[in-house]
């Protein structure tokens, strides 16, 4: 239900703290912060935590637009700098009742430290190694203007894919020996064979679309020569290019940010495999590809997410392997082995979710290990290097522990204790802000749309030399033969549905045709046809609207009065020249003295 808003800087506290500390400042986190370090001036100063003119300047230029105030002038900067300084009172006073050391704090905060961890090392390993040269990016282009058709033969295990190749170098039919080997279904789900040419045929291979050690080699090979096994996460294909041919490509300057972005991903994700592999190969690790092969043909078919298994009443062991099966090798890693029953356990201990699936081909498996039993190895190294202590992950900890605190201080000295409300209360909330509880005005159009501007205005012409607006609309729209067909449905001034023609429409008198105007989708032409006044909501339609914000309002008054008893606590000093030279790098918000204004 939509409500006629109150103005963003009548926002409780509550809501602004939240937001500032779930992003509503906008992404990354800051370089500067509150702290003891000399990041430059200081704007204010609260117990210990000093409030830099960077983390302000930062903050205020992250900030959402709807959590400013209107006019940056000093009373504008005042009011955001009250904002971050009552975020400071509230994690102080966090900290004083020791909210830090609540257990599940510090277990989420060690998941989310090991998660940026582990992220930021596979970023320090790749910084400044992965930019695209200008001779990259033009080779790159100039190799998209390419295209192989190739057939494949598709097997499950590496000696399969060796033998297949054995018998093509001694002159066997490829196609034959596709019917013969290639795992690439005969039947569909209705039963009816697939016809031989369409199993061999893998397809067009272009540039830049398929892994690279693939379209090196096909691109490479000579035409109707089968070149050498490759791995694909799907099984060993033996390609064969048949033909090539040109692809037309857009033109170079529109391809060449995303050419260079393609290029950097490809970089990095070769220096990272790199990266990981030296930890792999530190701790002696050594897979059985055999036992990889064996694990994806016995994988399950996969499922939507509607139909997934209910983990309560799934049978286990999920994957029927046999005794045998369970007891092979599958990987050594620091001298200990583990075997596919080890494999059979974890998966069946995972959720439906974090499973492998037949999709990603025997390279999912592969991942799946080495997340699983690898990624601690790979977490060890990078703690060992420090990356805990690079800034950004410091700063992205405490941003998150900050939250965490000030959630549970609120909960704990506000959230809690909000009391129950009698309907006399309630009642005297709803009379006393029925200036919110309004429905707003609505009004319906008739309209005429078109993707063409000269259909438009002839339509707009032959109104004006008398005809029907509605016969006219209907004349001109397909599929119209009432008048409500040609007639939008009720909506108000703020309706993100029909931001398009709202501001136009809204402009009209009644019974008033607009001129034709653009919008993103066509031309349109609009008459204001009928207005529904605003009228308060109803009290009983509302009840729990009401109740909500009369809980939200004793919360906001609550934290308030605990803010005012803080701010004595803890002392709290404003320098009001640095606050003064604050700059102002939006364009959304008004600033006196310059010639910038931002939408409302």
């Amino acid at each position: 239900m939509k409500f006629r808003r109150r103005h963003p800087v009548s926002m409780g506290w509550s809501l602004l703290i939240t937001a500032f500390l779930l992003g509503a400042c906008g992404g990354g986190s800051d370089s500067q912060g509150t702290s003891g370090k000399d990041d430059g001036p200081v704007v204010a100063q609260v117990g210990e935590h000093s409030i830099t003119k960077a983390y302000y300047e930062t903050r205020l230029q992250r900030m959402d637009r709807a959590f400013l105030p209107d006019t940056l002038d000093m009373a504008g900067k005042l009011k955001f700098l009250d904002f971050i300084i009552n975020k400071e009172l509230m994690a102080l006073k966090a900290q004083e009742m020791g909210l830090a050391d609540q257990p599940d704090i510090i277990r989420t905060l060690k998941m989310i430290e090991d998660n940026l961890v582990y992220s930021r090392a596979t970023e320090r390993i790749s910084e400044d190694r992965i930019e695209a040269s200008d001779a990259e990016i033009q080779q790159f282009y100039e190799n998209k203007k390419t295209q192989v058709l190739c057939k494949h033969i598709l097997v499950a295990t590496e000696p399969e894919a060796d033998e297949v190749h054995k018998k093509l170098g001694e002159g066997a039919d490829f196609d034959q020996l596709v019917q013969q080997y290639t795992t690439v279904p005969a039947a569909d789900a209705g039963g009816e064979s697939i016809p031989l040419s369409q199993r061999a045929v893998f397809g067009w291979v272009e540039f830049g679309v398929t892994q690279p050690w693939v379209e090196k080699a096909v691109f490479a090979g000579e035409l109707n020569v089968p070149l050498e096994p490759l791995r694909t996460a799907y099984g060993w294909h033996i390609f064969m290019p048949i033909e090539r041919q040109a692809k037309r490509q857009p033109p170079f300057d529109e391809q060449r940010d995303v050419i260079a972005r393609q290029i950097s991903l490809r970089k990095k994700r070769v220096i990272v495999e790199k990266y990981y592999k030296g930890i792999l190969d530190d701790h002696g690790f050594n897979l059985e590809e055999t036992s990889v092969d064996l694990i994806y043909k016995m994988l399950p078919e996969d499922l939507s997410p509607a139909d997934r298994p209910d983990a309560t009443t799934e049978i286990k062991p999920v994957i029927p392997f046999s005794i045998a099966d369970r007891t092979r090798l599958l990987f050594r890693l620091d001298g200990k082995k583990y075997s596919i029953g080890d494999f059979s356990d974890e998966y069946d201990d995972a959720s439906w979710f974090q499973r492998p699936k037949r999709n990603f081909g025997s390279q999912g498996i592969y991942y799946w290990i080495r997340n699983g039993w690898l990624k601690p190895l790979q977490m060890e190294q990078a703690y060992a290097e420090g990356v805990n202590n690079d800034e950004d992950v410091v700063e992205e900890v405490t941003r998150r522990r900050e939250q965490m605190m000030v959630n549970y201080l609120h909960n704990n000295l506000i959230s809690s204790q909000v009391p129950e409300f009698t309907e006399e209360q309630m009642k005297e909330f709803y009379e006393n802000h029925l200036d919110v509880y309004i429905d707003k005005e609505k009004r319906i159009f008739n309209l005429i749309y078109h993707p063409r501007e000269r259909v438009v205005r002839r339509a707009y012409k032959i109104i004006q030399e008398g005809a029907d607006f509605i016969e006219t609309a209907i004349n001109f729209s397909d599929n119209a033969t009432e008048p409500h067909h040609v007639q939008t449905a009720a909506f108000a001034r703020d309706d993100t549905d029909f931001e398009g023609i709202a501001e136009v429409g809204f402009s009209l008198d009644l019974k008033e045709m607009s001129e034709p105007f653009k919008t993103k989708d066509g031309w349109v032409l609009m008459q204001y046809f009928m207005g529904i006044p605003e009228k308060p909501l109803e009290f009983a339609s509302i009840r729990e609207f009401i109740l909500r914000d009369l809980k939200n309002e004793w919360g906001e008054n609550r934290l308030n009065e605990l803010l005012e008893e803080w701010k004595q606590q803890y002392k709290v000093e404003i320098f009001n020249a640095v606050l003064a030279d604050i700059e102002v790098r939006r364009d959304d918000v008004f600033v006196p003295g310059t010639s910038r204004s931002g939408a409302e």
